[in-house]
């Protein structure tokens, strides 16, 4: 008798419901906000518009820390400098952005230069350009106003104290309470006229909580 043939069995198959996991957006840790400034034995900053002392070392120093990252100072500081400072956004703060007298740029050098209404929109700016250049950090340069508003802000603090008693100075930079910050760096320097310190102030750990910005 002839075999039977086999009937071909289809394979079972199992259906499953794929559930596709949402493809998270990876967490991208905003930089850090610094102010930088160098200061008399009474907090003094500036008297007239001016630095009230030259320490080219200083000038060195910041420069050194800043290039490359987006700096954040007022309009009073800006026309003071007289001129934009070179490789890195110089973002400005005025009440009045419409009336910014761009003629005193040239068009070549017209995207070195931001101009906004408030410290929150230029960090915003500079948080912007430090994540598109690869840079961790932004920088609040003056004047004394800027400063004091940065105080809410400011996570380091590279501040050049200077023995030198400034009279009649019309800028400040603001007091800080030991409570909140720490010397993590400090290096004594002079020359022939000025005794100064390099020193790196952080804000304390448990005092992150009062940035306005949170961390």
């Amino acid at each position: 008798m002839p075999d039977k043939k086999k009937k071909k069995v289809a394979p079972i198959i199992e259906m499953v419901d794929i559930v596709e996991e949402p493809i998270e957006e990876p967490i991208v840790k905003r930089p850090k906000i610094s102010m930088i400034a160098a200061c008399g034995k009474n907090r003094a900053v500036g008297k007239n518009n001016k630095i009230p002392w030259h320490i080219p070392e200083d000038f060195k120093y910041f420069k050194q820390a800043t290039m490359g990252k987006p700096i954040i100072m007022g309009r009073k500081t800006f026309d003071s400098i007289g001129r934009l400072l070179p490789g890195r956004l110089n973002i400005v703060i005025t009440r009045n952005p419409d009336t910014f007298d761009y003629r005193q740029i040239s068009d070549q050098k017209r995207d070195q230069v931001e101009v906004t209404s408030s410290l929150e929109d230029a960090l915003q700016i500079a948080f912007n350009d430090a994540l598109i250049k690869g840079h961790g950090e932004v920088f609040i340069i003056g004047g004394g106003q800027i400063y004091k508003q940065g105080m809410d802000y400011a996570e380091l603090i590279y501040l050049t104290e200077i023995d030198v008693l400034v009279h009649e100075a019309d800028a400040f930079f603001p007091e800080f309470s030991q409570d909140e910050w720490s010397l993590e760096h400090s290096e004594a320097h002079q020359d022939n006229n000025y005794f100064w310190h390099f020193n790196i102030y952080k804000r304390k750990k448990e005092a992150l909580k009062h940035l306005k910005l949170g961390r």
